[in-house]
């Protein structure tokens, strides 16, 4: 992700691969990331959501297999590009299969207070550890910086006016970063897809 967003300024310009290829890829990934997030799917959706997955995995194959001897093989992405739709019809949504939540989890509340910890009744300090970094944490004043360049943009506009936007922003005698025109063009599919994805979930409780 970090990779991406550094493409954006032309920041990598390594192994031939361009900025435009890591910038398309990423929202290739993030519509079906987005889509791998849904609680109930259609036999329609799994269909749209299969064709995202492959291709995805087309792209990525043919942008970083040179960099790599295996050829990309990686188990993950075998499992990703073949097994699992399967593992959606048989066992439900992938969200009740993942551990991402808990491994973050993880990272945050339990790894670093248990180096702080000089290993002796451990839960105990583990414990005061989250408290005290929970109450710290809600007494602080939070600082909000200044939007600038395409938050400030997204800030400043309303959902209604976004193509009138995009229009001028082409015709426009000085035009920002086509990457800078495109995000905004997927902003409407994105917050569609987001929406959609909430409703279930209220639906589903």
């Amino acid at each position: 992700m970090k990779i991406a967003l550094f493409a954006l300024d032309k920041i990598f310009e390594g192994n031939e691969i361009t900025c435009k290829e890591l910038c398309e890829l990423y929202a290739k990934f993030s519509k079906m990331y987005i889509m791998s997030r849904k609680e109930v799917y259609t036999e329609e959706n799994l269909k749209i959501f299969e064709s995202a997955i492959i291709d995805w995995c087309i792209d990525f194959k043919k942008i970083f297999s040179p960099l790599f001897t295996t050829d990309c093989n990686f188990p993950k992405l075998h499992s990703w590009r073949y097994h699992a739709m399967t593992a959606i019809r048989k066992y439900g949504a992938l969200n009740g299969l993942s551990t991402e939540t808990y491994e973050t989890l993880h990272k945050l509340y339990v790894k670093p207070p248990y180096r702080l910890s000089n290993r002796k009744d451990v839960m105990r300090q583990l414990v005061n550890a989250v408290k005290h970094k929970e109450l710290t944490s809600s007494a602080k004043k939070v600082i909000h910086h200044k939007a600038k360049g395409f938050g400030k943009v997204l800030w400043e506009l309303t959902l209604d006016n976004i193509d009138q936007k995009i229009k001028s922003l082409k015709k426009s005698e000085n035009p920002p970063h086509s990457n800078f025109i495109e995000g905004l063009s997927q902003l409407i599919s994105t917050l569609d897809t987001f929406l959609d994805t909430s409703s279930q979930e209220s639906e589903s409780e």
